[in-house]
């Protein structure tokens, strides 16, 4: 008698799982299922329920994320792209097929984010790359609250959608409300730290009580869980009666967080306010910036106009002053800045394309008067600061400056500096040539002895090269004196500085615009061409006051690409240069070229994605095949999941490329090396589908095939490498060919034909 003679004839007399009395089993299948985490099976939650429940805290964030925006729909937006992404996540999980689940995911969330950019023109969409990279590029400069840009809608409907999707999915089909209650949380806390200072309240207040309210619809959805499958949904009113209830306790903890926030208690003033360091300037060419109009000024004067300065000197390079929001003053309600000088003159401003928090005013600033945002005043730097979001377009403000010194006034002024502005003195010790300069200098006064050194340095020098910030040493200074005599017009102006600095006189860079283009009368357009650099210097009485010069000789520009500001006033030097134009033949791109980059641009990233979709989509379809089967089995009874636990374990052999699917279960033994447990499986599952067993197969029968299937599966997995086993998990082979491919629930078309054939 051969072994599997042998085995059949044993089991055909013994009971494959111990010995169970046949009056302990009558009833078995109709009692509940044993407490197994694989098989469990649950009654689904109402979506709606738990749409609401998840929906509190994404509306939550959605309402945080509109705080960094500004209009209504930079506040609106949000919340409606969160919302829309529970709503996939509930549509998605009424679909059977993995590939219906997956387009639904996918084209709910695109069309999201598609869709809030379509609200700012359809043109936008088609653009689509480009309005990103618009975004990307003003995410560099974005001070919340910022403009709602069509780059920015689309990102922002992206990531709500993502989140509610995300909150939803977790609540709907993996029946884990409570989580998905607390799945927004992250992205709250980290947007709460961007929300500006005027809305930190009331967001604050906002996101309490949508959290609260979310707790309450948790604890009925609970119970309705606790009450079993036959229980139901308590009616609106006594919902609204329950709130009712909680009302008061909510009002009273608004009221003590208001009261705290307004005593300082909850937001104080930090004892200990960090200083940014001292940071190097960050220039950009003219050649790569958007020639465009930053700003329109009516004044008398022709400039300068100040955006900024560079006021520390650290031996080697001048860089920008530290910056703390802890210095900075609001512009009080008459626009007074500084008392002690009188204002002579005005400039009124209208802001067209400038962009950041900055905005030019006069050097030496007396008043501020604007309508609109609040304005924050350094009195350091002088500099005028947006005290919350982006300067937009439109804007207008009025910035009053002291009158300018003469230079009797200034021989007459007692030379007496304050402590606050001997800082501005620091430099190294000045190399020889400049101390034999020094020297020579007249001594009477400041001025003097500051005009020798200027004008000696502006006759001498000649202007070469672009004026963006470079590092210039002391030994700089002397070679533009009495070696090379070249400089660029940056390296000028800190020149003038450092020698400022060594004859005793305060002194730093202004920076920002001079001059501009003629529009009107004593009004100037002003365009990024015409930013420049000059040199400020402190005397008291009068405090800083720019002195603008220019060297007598300059170095012709022979980079069409590089348009600089012309001086009618500087000569060119005396080396000559020849521009010599030499005809080249360039071949003409077609437009069609252009056409087809562009389109081809915008396909790939959705091709890409498309392409990863596909390539993982069996394993999630998988996934759902086997909760739908397993479901079914529970259903149906022991022999069904004997069936449904074979059939897992033949479809994972099937992925890693081990038999056939058409092979019996004991002609499958010949597949593997020889294996009690898969033995004992195979004559198991032979004999309660196909044989003697078929109407005895208990509860206990089952759950050992199960057990018995189960390890199987992971002997199967465990040894083959790492890649097969990825291969496998997304391998498309057992749905091609299913082991099993009755052991599924019916179609919905299925359950149709059936009934129709019942009723016919």
């Amino acid at each position: 008698m051969s072994l599997t003679e042998e085995r059949l004839e044993t089991l055909e007399h013994e009971p494959v799982v111990g010995d169970i009395d046949a009056d302990a089993l009558e009833g078995v299948e109709k009692e509940a299922p044993p407490e197994t985490e694989e098989w469990e099976t649950e009654p689904p939650l109402p979506p709606g329920r738990v749409g609401l429940v998840v929906g509190t805290t994404v509306v939550a964030a959605g309402a945080v994320v509109g705080t960094l925006f500004t209009g209504p729909p930079g506040k609106i937006h949000p919340i409606l792209a969160g919302v829309a992404g529970i709503v996939v996540a509930a549509q998605a999980s009424r679909r059977k097929s993995a590939l219906v689940v997956n387009l639904t995911i996918l084209f709910g969330i695109v069309g999201t984010g598609l869709l809030l950019v379509a609200t700012s023109g359809l043109g936008n969409v088609i653009d689509l790359a480009d309005v990103l990279k618009e975004s990307s590029r003003a995410r560099s400069v974005m001070r919340p609250p910022a403009e709602f840009l069509p780059g920015w809608r689309a990102i922002v409907g992206w990531m709500m959608a993502t989140i509610g999707f995300t909150a939803g999915w977790v609540g709907i089909e993996l029946r884990r409300p409570a989580l998905g209650l607390l799945a927004p949380l992250p992205l709250i806390v980290m947007a709460a730290i961007s929300v500006p200072a005027s809305a930190k309240l009331g967001v604050g207040v906002a996101v309490l009580i949508l959290f609260l309210v979310g707790l309450m619809l948790l604890s009925s959805l609970q119970s309705i869980v606790a009450g079993g499958e036959g229980s139901q949904a308590p009616g609106l009113g006594y919902e609204l009666r329950r709130m009712a209830r909680v009302v008061p306790l909510i009002g009273v903890i608004v009221i003590v967080i208001v009261v705290l926030a307004r005593s300082g208690l909850l937001f104080p003033p930090p004892l200990y306010d960090p200083v940014r360091d001292a940071q190097r300037p960050k220039a950009v060419p003219l050649s790569e910036v958007e020639d465009r109009v930053l700003f329109e000024v009516r004044s008398r004067s022709t400039g300068p106009w100040r955006v900024g300065l560079l006021d520390v000197y650290d031996g080697q390079e001048w860089r920008l002053p530290p910056y703390a929001e802890s210095q900075l003053e609001r512009v009080p309600a008459d626009g007074v800045v500084d008392r002690e000088l009188g204002a002579s003159t005005r400039a009124d401003f209208l802001v067209k394309g400038l962009g950041g928090a900055v905005l030019p005013g006069l050097p030496a600033v007396v008043s501020i008067v604007a309508t609109g945002p609040k304005l924050s005043y350094d009195p350091r730097t002088g500099a005028i600061r947006l005290a919350e979001g982006q300067i937009g377009e439109g804007l207008t403000y009025s910035v009053g400056g002291a009158q300018l010194p003469t230079e009797e006034k200034l021989r007459s002024v007692t030379f007496q500096l304050p402590k606050a502005a001997e800082r501005f003195l620091d430099v190294p010790d000045p190399p020889p040539g400049i101390r034999s300069l020094l020297a020579e200098a007249p001594k009477e006064t400041k001025w003097d002895t500051l005009e020798f050194l200027r004008k000696r340095l502006l006759e001498t020098v000649t202007a070469a090269g672009p004026g963006t910030p470079v590092p210039v040493p002391p030994a700089k200074v002397e070679d533009m004196l009495f070696g090379s005599k070249e400089g660029s017009p940056f390296e000028i102006v800190a020149a003038q500085a450092l020698l400022a600095r060594w004859a005793g006189v305060p002194a730093r860079i202004g920076y920002g615009y001079d001059g501009g283009e003629p529009i009107g009368e004593n009004v100037l357009e002003v365009r990024p061409r015409h930013g420049a650099s000059w040199l400020e210097v402190y005397f008291p009485t009068y405090k800083w006051f720019p002195l603008i010069g220019a060297p007598l000789k300059a170095k012709a520009n022979l980079d069409s690409d590089n348009p600089t500001k012309q001086d009618p006033k500087v000569l060119p030097s005396d080396q000559v240069a020849v521009q010599v134009f030499i005809p080249l033949r360039i071949p003409e791109r077609g437009f069609f070229y252009d056409q087809v980059r562009h389109i081809v641009t915008l396909l790939i990233p959705w091709l890409a994605l498309a392409g990863l979709i596909w390539l993982v989509y069996p394993a999630v379809w998988k996934w759902l095949r086997r909760r739908r089967r397993r479901a079914w089995a529970f259903e149906r009874g022991p022999v069904a999941r004997l069936e449904v636990a074979y059939a897992e374990f033949r479809d994972l052999c099937t992925d890693i490329g081990i038999g056939s699917p058409s092979m019996t279960p004991l002609g499958f033994l010949d597949a593997f090396v020889d294996d009690a447990e898969h033995l004992e499986l195979a004559w198991l599952v032979t004999r309660a589908v196909y044989g003697d067993m078929r109407d005895t197969v208990s509860l206990d029968d089952a759950i050992a095939g199960e057990e018995l299937a189960r390890s199987l599966r992971k002997r199967a997995s465990q040894p083959q490498p790492l890649s097969i086993r990825l291969l496998a998990a997304v391998s498309r082979q057992s749905l091609i060919e299913p082991y099993a491919a009755e052991a599924r629930p019916p179609t919905r078309r299925e359950r149709k034909e059936a009934h129709d054939a019942v009723a016919a």
